[in-house]
């Protein structure tokens, strides 16, 4: 699928730079190419969304349960579920090559740390004598309880974000604009919300991929000097 993908995307990219003469960089393949996933994730964001709501709705309806409110915490339920999805598929899918190469520059600079902490332990060795396996095997265990957290805080972090990203652009926008083109332009209230994707889905893209997965100098780094 991924390769599918990605000639797809080149070769509609390459149309476009054949006209403009110029030649197409791989980057900009990349970028558009993790575009066009984000756009595969939300359209099956939409889908779940509305699957869950009208599962929650109608099975509260059956219970008779919050007759007056039903659809609104139908609505709440699939928010929050539906933004659950998009996340686990934005996090391994659509935003993984930028973890791993951020990963990678971690692995890299902690080999090269390791190798100085080696040479240095072969001299300091011979003069002091070689650290006991027993303290060796408990500052890895430390080590690695602290890579864990870490790891485990960063992913929360970005599924805070992404919950506030998708609930500027979902909730507070998508009413705005509405307002916007229904009460001002008098478009219809069925035409409203198309136009509006031509808005929010590049945004959330930008504060996706800019902002909640874009890990910082901090996430998942483990303190040196344990």
């Amino acid at each position: 699928m991924e390769k599918f993908l990605r000639k797809l995307v080149k070769a509609c990219l390459g149309l476009v730079f054949r006209c403009l003469h110029r030649d197409l960089p791989e980057k900009t393949v990349d970028a558009f190419l993790q575009f066009v996933k984000f756009g595969i994730v939300g359209l099956s964001n939409t889908l779940v969304n509305y699957v869950i709501y009208i599962g929650v709705l109608f099975s509260l309806q059956a219970a008779d349960l919050l007759p007056d409110a039903d659809y609104i915490a139908a609505n709440c339920a699939a928010f929050v579920l539906s933004v659950l999805w998009s996340f686990y598929w934005n996090n391994k899918y659509v935003f993984s090559d930028e973890d791993n190469r951020e990963k990678t520059a971690k692995s890299t600079e902690g080999s090269s740390e390791s190798l100085t902490e080696i040479s240095g332990g072969e001299v300091s060795g011979v003069e002091a004598g070689s650290e006991s396996l027993e303290e060796a095997s408990d500052r890895k265990a430390s080590s690695e309880k602290t890579t864990d957290c870490s790891t485990t805080g960063a992913l929360l972090k970005k599924l805070l974000k992404t919950y506030l990203s998708y609930a500027f652009t979902g909730l507070i926008l998508q009413n705005v604009l509405s307002y916007l083109w229904v009460a001002v332009v008098h478009i219809s209230k069925t035409v409203a919300p198309l136009i509006n994707l031509v808005v929010t889905v590049p945004l959330n893209f930008i504060l996706n991929k800019y902002w909640a997965f874009r890990s910082g100098k901090g996430d998942g780094a483990v303190d040196k000097k344990q």
